[in-house]
């Protein structure tokens, strides 16, 4: 399981990005609209320029600019995404990252996410983090293992059954309950992006398995999807407020590498689980960079991933099979 937070901004991010960009990139906006008229009553009269290349003409010499020093961060120009440093020779450098590097606090300003996991006093809560853009809480009760908050919204879930006692252990932003579901562990991780779930068998069990576990939405409605996910919506509809991504798992080898354990995933609760013999690193890239990998759609185990071109289509299942055949030779 996987539990992301709704990735709009607030009003507040819009404001504040808007009154950010006012910078080099929107002043040659600005100034290109003046000259091509922009709106309003004082357009500039168009101009007539004549322009000659001199093709004999060297060009100037490339200037390369002497390695400077970050001298601080102006954190006044933080965003979720990006910081900005000023330099020993007064120019400015921007770092943009594909995570969320900064939350924003109760003041409003935006401060450095830290995912560690650390001692709360909440009630039914003993472990949480709450210097993230979603708070992540852990409880010592089976039947409150882990509450998710964010914008005022939250989802609890917890292990079905008679509550017991239980411990969790620790280690930097990641949460372990150990042997608490049936002898499997139940573990947590806490990144930038989302509260990340996995049930972890250390032995392979005797017979079928199944882990049930109760969800408390709070007003929120789960929805099915289609691709296997589960959204939280709000009683009156809408973009859904959080998301569970589809499950899958790994077939654990101690005898190969882990990268190289085959990947488990199904698009449907109703399907079966369908096997990719493929490594964990290209299952993952391919699912996050390739639009046409699309695993949770594929028949019956074992199947061959495989690349579809754009504007290509699939017109029967003779040639999805052809295409997705094991001993398929290119």
């Amino acid at each position: 399981m996987e539990v992301l937070p709704d990735q709009q901004p607030d009003s507040a991010d819009r404001a504040a990005s808007a009154a950010e960009d006012d910078g080099f990139l929107s002043r040659i906006g600005k100034a290109a609209e003046n000259l091509v008229g922009g709106s309003g009553s004082n357009r500039a009269k168009p101009e007539v320029v004549s322009a000659g290349l001199a093709v004999q003409e060297k060009p100037p010499p490339a200037k390369k600019w002497p390695p400077q020093k970050r001298v601080e961060e102006l954190t006044g120009k933080r965003t979720a995404n990006g910081k900005v440093y000023q330099l020993s020779d007064g120019r400015t450098q921007a770092e943009i990252s594909m995570v969320p590097l900064h939350y924003r606090d109760a003041n409003g300003k935006f401060q450095t996410i830290d995912t560690r996991v650390r001692p709360v006093k909440d009630k039914g809560y003993v472990q949480g983090n709450r210097t993230n853009s979603f708070t992540s809480l852990f409880g010592d009760s089976s039947d409150e293992l882990v509450r998710f908050e964010q914008g005022g919204r939250s989802i609890e879930l917890g292990l079905e059954g008679a509550a017991r006692g239980v411990t969790p252990t620790v280690s930097g932003s990641r949460v372990t309950y150990a042997g608490v579901a049936g002898g499997a562990d139940v573990v947590y991780d806490v990144t930038s992006t989302a509260l990340k779930e996995k049930i972890v068998l250390r032995r392979a069990p005797s017979g079928p398995v199944s882990y049930t576990f109760t969800l408390d939405t709070a007003g929120l409605t789960a929805q099915q999807r289609e691709d296997g996910s589960i959204a939280f919506v709000r009683m009156g509809g809408g973009e859904p407020v959080f998301v569970m991504p589809a499950p899958f798992f790994w077939l654990a080898d101690r005898s190969v590498d882990a990268d190289q354990w085959p990947v488990i995933a199904r698009k449907d609760p109703l399907e079966s689980w369908h096997r990719f013999d493929v490594s964990t690193t290209e299952f993952v890239y391919r699912l996050l960079a390739d639009p046409e990998f699309t695993p949770f759609t594929v028949a019956d185990p074992p199947r061959r991933a495989f690349y579809l071109p754009a504007g290509q289509t699939i017109s029967s299942a003779e040639e999805w099979d052809a295409l997705a055949s094991p001993n398929r030779q290119s």
